[in-house]
């Protein structure tokens, strides 16, 4: 560097210097004033500005059905057996996470097994499985999800008292009742507003416990205990509190205990209320994985109450 380019850098360092301190005392200040103003909230608090977020109480209240359509998105296909499909099947934190009870699958599990034969090196990559699914939802703590895989349909419905599942995936096509592990999970779901909204009045209890970074983003940790004492975490975006992640109580899958988690992103507003067009369920470890991509949400849409009955097979 010349000389003359030297003196315009030192004038240029010297004339900024000052300009620099002040606007990192600025940001010094501001990070101090965010942090004590994140720290000032209580779970109430947090709360309250969630329903807001999400559309507020009066909107959510309004609701009495939701039908949601989309794509599973499995992952890449490799050989896998049935198993696998079953261990997804358990437990997720909330009626947008039952699509995983229909028959998910480990991240990157086939539908088929692979011939050696077919093996090629020239080979196209293998696309992302992704399996059509339908849900409906309808207060009270109705829910019916349809997914198709393998060209057939498998359907888990549960009308708030008891539950039917047909899973022809794994060769089993009669109806068979939910397990008592089974209804417990299911009857410890939220409705259609979620366990925030009106949690009060659902007997959930909500306790702030800290804040965390969850994919980069500041979030604030909630507590959850729901009527049967069993507790779950919710984490809260400190900047749009709208929900981030979920996490159900710990359960045995594939012969240890783990928990599982939900991931909720890409919120779009649908009649005035804010929903996550992404669900991403991973278990402990980077199991089970799937990611549930929504194409379609009909807020109120008629459902008849049949819909949440025990299925009827055709002959």
């Amino acid at each position: 560097m010349s000389k003359p380019e030297q003196s315009h850098q030192l004038l240029a360092n010297n004339t900024w210097r000052p300009v620099r301190s002040a606007l990192a005392a600025a940001l010094l200040m501001v990070v101090s004033t965010a942090a004590h103003s994140a720290a000032a909230l209580s779970g109430a608090q947090i709360v309250e500005r969630n329903v807001a977020a999400r559309g507020g109480l009066q909107a959510w209240h309004a609701v009495q059905s939701l039908a949601v359509s989309g794509q599973l998105d499995l992952g890449k296909p490799r050989v896998e057996s049935a198993k696998a499909i079953e261990l997804a099947q358990r437990g997720g934190p909330s009626v947008r996470k039952s699509l995983a009870d229909a028959g998910l699958r480990r991240p990157g599990a086939s539908l088929e097994p692979t011939d050696p034969a077919e093996s090629d090196a020239d080979a196209k990559p293998a696309a992302d499985v992704k399996l059509p699914f339908a849900l409906e939802m309808k207060r009270p703590h109705k829910t019916r999800l349809e997914l198709e895989f393998n060209k057939q349909t498998s359907v888990q419905i549960f009308n708030g008292t008891s539950g039917w599942k047909v899973r022809p995936y794994i060769g089993r096509r009669e109806v068979e009742a939910f397990s008592p592990a089974e209804l417990k999970a299911a009857s410890a779901q939220p409705d259609v507003d979620g366990m925030l909204i009106d949690h009060a009045a659902k007997g959930v209890a909500v306790v702030l416990e800290r804040s965390e970074v969850v994919e980069g983003r500041e979030t604030y940790r909630l507590r959850l205990t729901v009527k049967n004492g069993e507790q779950r975490h919710v984490w809260v975006d400190a900047q749009t509190f709208l929900e981030t992640k979920i996490d159900a109580p710990p359960r045995k899958i594939d012969g240890a205990m783990r928990t599982v988690s939900t991931y909720y992103r890409n919120y779009k507003s649908v009649n005035g209320l804010m929903v996550p067009f992404v669900v991403e369920t991973r278990v402990d470890g980077g199991r089970n994985s799937g990611v549930m991509l929504i194409d379609h949400v009909q807020v109120n849409p008629a459902i008849e109450d049949s819909r949440f009955g025990k299925p009827v097979l055709a002959p």
